[in-house]
């Protein structure tokens, strides 16, 4: 890395453009994705041209609070405000830029040396799952065996959805009824990436129920032109989109 010390007039949008310099190129393309929204709706309307040595605890402490009272568009007609979880995400992201900034001599001190701010006092968010009942009353309805599969392959084998959208028929082991899972797909940029962690790679076994619409399913593929083991198994030659895979209660 080369590192410009003493860079008293260094802005914070410059900054942040040395940060994703030395880090991007490691970094997945979600994540960055994800950051780059982060700063640019969270942190550049604030301090993109702001001489980060100039910057105080006040203006950081301005900053938060402002951030509390921040809302996005939940619906097209109604608005929330960020979750604690996610305004300690923001501004962990301003302090680890600054870190950086500070660690590689491009500003002489971190001006966010002050606890993360969140709202005293947020509701719990109501955790929702199907039971097994209302599960079957709604996969009875369904009448596609894409979807049929997917659904079963969600709800009983517990894959995220990039994990089953990723899928492809060589990750199904008919002979042992089990599913490898070793990717997942990035709806944002279309492409397949590899897993989040390592606990991620992993082999899952299907149920009986899971394991009989799978197999079917992959059945109806062996009579198209181009099936062999890295056709999509959710989509056949093009990924189904993220949205056909989520159930609202």
């Amino acid at each position: 890395m080369t590192v410009r010390s003493g860079g008293s007039n260094i802005t914070v949008g410059q900054l942040y453009a040395f940060y994703k310099r030395e880090h991007g190129e490691s970094m997945k393309l979600k994540s960055l994705y994800t950051q780059e929204n982060t700063y640019n709706n969270y942190i550049k309307p604030y301090f993109e041209k702001r001489i980060v040595d100039k910057i105080t605890k006040q203006d950081i402490m301005t900053w938060q609070r402002k951030l509390t009272e921040a809302t996005f568009t939940k619906t097209k007609k109604t608005k929330s405000l960020l979750s604690n979880a996610y305004l300690a995400k923001i501004q962990e992201y301003l302090k680890t830029i600054l870190i950086f900034g500070e660690k590689y001599d491009y500003i002489s001190k971190n001006p966010f040396t002050i606890k993360i701010m969140q709202r005293k006092e947020e509701a719990k968010k109501e955790m929702l799952y199907w039971t097994t009942e209302e599960f079957n009353r709604f996969i009875n309805e369904i009448d596609d065996i894409v979807y049929e599969a997917l659904f079963r392959v969600l709800y009983g084998c517990g894959l995220r959805e990039g994990e089953a959208l990723a899928l492809t028929i060589g990750d199904v082991n008919r002979k042992d009824g089990t599913i490898t899972v070793n990717k997942t797909y990035d709806s944002i940029h279309r492409i397949n990436t590899t897993p989040k962690t390592k606990n991620s790679y992993r082999t899952v076994q299907m149920t009986d129920k899971v394991k009989t619409a799978v197999e079917r399913l992959i059945d109806y593929y062996s009579g198209v032109e181009g099936f062999d083991d890295d056709v999509i198994l959710f989509g056949y030659m093009v990924h189904l989109p993220p949205k056909s895979s989520r159930i609202d209660k």
